[in-house]
């Protein structure tokens, strides 16, 4: 259950200048680029949305409409389809980032950069947000060629920009030794179906062929019909920036919450110049003044309907325990959960999402949060529950009890199943591991619980009561302090007084380190 959030850090929120090195200047503009857009997608089929798209199935093209001449966005990269093997790492839902990425017109080419998020400065202070920008780089990743320009709309090539393997596919397979292979282009396309455009977010699916140069891995050689090449989906977002509506809260180590880290040069000298604060979704009232007022933006998540039964059930039931969390925490509402209906790609960067990871050999279930690097706000959040958990559980209980199949053999697997959907969704929530929660009951479902085991009044093994059912108190403690709605003016004694009862109730927090 190793959890693993997407590595982002943080600049500051607004749409002030990027908080890294200035972005390339715009050269001057040639003229030739007068085509209209219509003529130049004579035969593309248009996905119109947030940046409009346009497919070819006679060039195998990918265009993209860019709103204006710089124009800023929220990127985030997945991987689609997996290789099926733990050892490797490549997993349907895994790797990828998450980057604010500007789309800068710069002569015939828009460039494609990314800000250096790692770094502030004060905002209000022109003259010292200057002395950050010139100070760290950014990235400018691609040069995409100018293909029309109309009313301030510009139209490009996207092909290679969205045609690329972005999660390090190759990078992964040296590093765990498994040959040298690189991106075979002409094996690889973008792939129509999941490739679609709504209102605030484009979505861009890409089917990727590896090729190897050499003797292939013996584990990839195992994994594929044919080791010297495999094809897998990555996925790519482009999504409308979040407005300025979230707050962001203060990292607090007393409470387990992963973050987003970031230097502030504008700190006072007695302050620590890198500051931190929490991942979380956004969760908001109707009537921010009312502590009564019900939510108005819940936040709502989708189990794999793949799941095989009865684990699909368990496992949407072990979900189902952080709405009990939210409801026990003044926040009634605020988490929901059902089964993904057929139409949700679960890459799509709209839904949150719970999906069923099959592999060659048992391995972790992983979650990630997909984060607004400006201000930590979770936007989507990623669970794979690995398909070998229930063996696992069914060789615990068997080794305890014997191997003849009874009905409380499945009552102790689905206890477990559900106890680690409850852990996995909550590292999407932004919870981290608690491992000093079974010090004083069993307060975490985001700890490593082992069954527990006991013996009746004969002497036999009970394993009834092995795993426990619902929220643990820290959990709902943490939920109350990281996503308590508090009436302006009043958070930060709220967030005081949350903090110090449940100190004075005994809840500690204790992480991996």
């Amino acid at each position: 259950m190793r959890s693993r959030l997407l590595a982002v850090l943080i600049v500051f929120a607004g749409l002030a200048p990027a908080a890294g090195a200035q972005r390339p200047a715009a050269a001057s503009r040639p003229a030739a680029v007068g085509t209209s857009i219509a003529a130049k997608t004579v035969g593309y089929v248009k996905h119109d949305g947030f940046m409009p798209i346009y497919l070819s199935d006679t060039t195998d093209r990918i265009l993209l409409e860019v709103p204006r001449d710089s124009f800023p966005a929220l990127m985030l990269t997945i991987q689609s389809t997996g290789l099926g093997s733990n050892p490797i790492g490549i997993d349907r839902g895994g790797g990828g980032r998450t980057q604010i990425v500007h789309f800068d017109r710069n002569a015939d080419h828009v460039f494609v950069v990314f800000e250096n998020t790692r770094f502030r400065g004060a905002a209000d202070n022109p003259a010292h947000e200057r002395t950050i920008t010139e100070s760290f780089p950014v990235s400018t990743v691609a040069a995409l060629p100018l293909v029309a320009a109309e009313d301030g709309r510009l139209l490009v090539d996207a092909t290679d920009f969205f045609v690329r393997d972005w999660t390090d596919v190759t990078a992964t397979l040296q590093r765990t030794r498994q040959g040298n292979y690189t991106l075979a282009r002409d094996r690889s396309t973008v792939y129509a179906p999941l490739t679609k455009a709504f209102p605030k977010n484009t979505e861009v699916d890409v089917a990727l062929t590896f090729a190897a140069s050499g003797r292939p891995g013996g584990i990839v050689s195992r994994m594929a019909p044919d080791g010297s090449a495999f094809t897998v989906h990555e996925h790519v977002s482009l999504l409308q920036l979040p407005d300025d509506g979230f707050k962001p809260r203060a990292w607090d180590p007393r409470i387990g919450y992963f973050g987003v880290t970031f230097n502030d040069y504008a700190q006072p000298i007695d302050q620590p110049l890198q500051q931190r604060w929490i991942s979380r979704h956004r969760l908001e009232r109707v009537n921010p003044n009312d502590p009564n007022s019900p939510i108005k933006n819940p936040i709502v998540y989708c189990v794999d309907p793949g799941i095989p039964e009865p684990i699909k059930t368990a496992t949407l039931q072990g979900v189902k325990w952080w709405e009990q969390a939210f409801d026990d925490a003044g926040l009634k509402g605020g988490f929901k959960v059902d089964f993904c209906p057929d139409s949700v790609d679960p890459m799509d960067s709209r839904y949150n999402v719970l999906v069923w990871e099959n592999r060659n050999e048992r391995g972790w279930s992983v979650s990630a949060a997909i984060t607004d690097p400006r201000t930590g706000e979770i936007i989507k959040g990623v669970s794979r529950l690995d398909s070998h958990r229930a063996r696992t559980d069914y060789n615990i209980f068997a080794a305890l009890m014997g191997a003849a199949r009874t009905p409380a053999d499945t009552h102790f697997v689905l206890a477990r199943v559900r106890q680690v959907s409850a852990h996995e969704i909550g590292h999407t929530l932004g919870l981290s591991h608690n491992y000093i929660a079974s010090t004083y009951g069993r307060a975490s479902v985001m700890d490593y619980p082992p069954p527990r085991v006991t013996l009746d009044r004969n002497g036999h093994i009970d394993l009834s009561d092995a795993y426990a059912v619902g929220p643990g108190a820290y959990d709902v403690w943490a939920i109350h302090w990281g996503y308590g709605i508090f009436p302006p003016g009043t958070e930060k004694d709220s967030l005081k007084a949350i903090v110090a009862d449940g100190l004075k109730k005994g809840y500690l927090y204790l992480s991996d380190a």
